[in-house]
């Protein structure tokens, strides 16, 4: 948000996005939990976040974790 504000301020810098965003392929953040061994689902299952927050709370309090204690 810096660099868009600092480029508004500045009329010659243009396109502050290049090189500072993570887009064009968006990241699947999903995939990177689950290579992590993380319980992770992707966004196309479901639209609300909340079920798939509470399947994941769930899976912790079941003791699974990628983390040993």
């Amino acid at each position: 948000m810096c660099l868009e504000a600092m480029a508004r301020a500045w009329p010659r810098v243009r396109n502050a996005r290049i090189g500072t965003t993570l887009t064009d392929p968006d990241i699947d953040f999903a995939t990177v939990a689950k290579g992590f061994g993380v319980y992770a689902e992707d966004r196309s299952g479901s639209q609300r976040s909340g079920p798939a927050l509470a399947r994941a709370v769930a899976i912790v309090e079941a003791g699974n974790r990628p983390w040993s204690t």
